[in-house]
């Protein structure tokens, strides 16, 4: 099985534009600014952050002093709360539909959007999170839902250019045994659900062609699509994504698949935010003391692939 067979597995995308209120969603809306946030969601709080790529900020370099604004080598990040409570609520509710991917966030016009893929099966379960939020609170103006068939081509469609970050690590130093086992016994590729690890695990989707539910932790999206979820624990990229955490990275995605002895991982990064990944690699190999660990297989555009 091939990245490409899994492109239309899961066959619905989603939008959803929440209202809020804070300083940097209503100059947003003013100046109909659109750009890529990231989502910080914690347990009584949530917040994102803002970045504007350095070949883009000085149209908005007069506004950097109004809010908490860091400087990185390619970008610019400013940090904004999210005050209505009911946000964080839908957002943390949708995030835990099984199988269900978040790939980015956005600020468009003074809306924070959420944008993701399911398969068909949790449509009743989405609409009824949706249904509940708003009957509760009027948080959200707007929700887009249409059957998809190609996720890639959203993606090379997108105003937005990524990178290609292909890594490789020798199967039997992967730790997860029983994931390493299964993807090489049986033809199947994985995706990752969490930009970041959850108590030193990440939640993945299964694709395959094979009857997986004779592995144990295994559940069920669609036995008929070959669609099943699990979790995955490795320390290699439990400390990466704890660093990407840090610097606020998150990829749109990210496939796990063995191959010729070696457990690969191929991430899709913004491509202003690239090399920063790359360094991230190269610091999480130095942290457990192992340069010789990780091989980095291809680093290209998108549409070079």
């Amino acid at each position: 099985m091939e990245i490409e067979d899994i492109d239309n597995k899961l066959d619905m995308h989603f939008e959803i534009h929440f209202n809020d209120w804070s300083k940097i969603t209503e100059i947003s809306r003013e100046l109909s600014y659109n750009g890529e946030i990231a989502i910080i969601s914690e347990e009584k709080s949530i917040y994102f952050y803002v970045f504007f790529p350095k070949n883009d900020a000085d149209k908005y370099r007069y506004l950097f002093p109004l809010f908490d604004v860091e400087e990185r080598k390619n970008y610019f990040m400013a940090l904004g709360r999210i005050n209505n409570r009911n946000i964080k609520d839908t957002i943390d509710s949708i995030s835990n539909i099984d199988g269900l991917i978040i790939n980015s966030y956005w600020l468009k016009s003074g809306s924070i959007v959420m944008e993701g893929y399911f398969h068909h099966n949790k449509l009743q379960e989405f609409s009824n999170i949706i249904l509940s939020q708003i009957v509760q609170a009027k948080n959200i103006n707007k929700i887009l839902l249409r059957p998809v068939k190609s996720i890639y081509a959203n993606i090379r469609n997108s105003c937005q250019n990524f990178k290609n970050i292909v890594i490789s690590i020798k199967y039997d130093e992967f730790n997860n045994a029983r994931v390493a086992q299964l993807l090489k016994n049986t033809d199947t590729i994985a995706q990752l659900i969490d930009n970041y690890p959850v108590n030193n695990k990440f939640r993945i989707i299964l694709y395959s062609n094979d009857d997986l539910t004779k592995y144990d932790g295994i559940n069920i999206i669609s036995r008929e699509d070959g669609i099943y979820t699990t979790k995955i624990e490795d320390d290699f990229l439990a400390i990466l994504g704890k660093k990407t955490f840090e610097s606020r990275i998150s990829w749109q995605y990210s496939f796990i698949y063995e191959k010729m002895g070696r457990i690969y991982a191929s991430f899709l990064i913004p491509d202003y935010r690239a090399r920063e990944y790359i360094d991230m690699i190269i610091a999480s190999q130095m942290e457990i003391k192992r340069m010789d660990l990780v091989t980095i297989e291809n680093y290209s555009n998108i549409n070079e692939n």
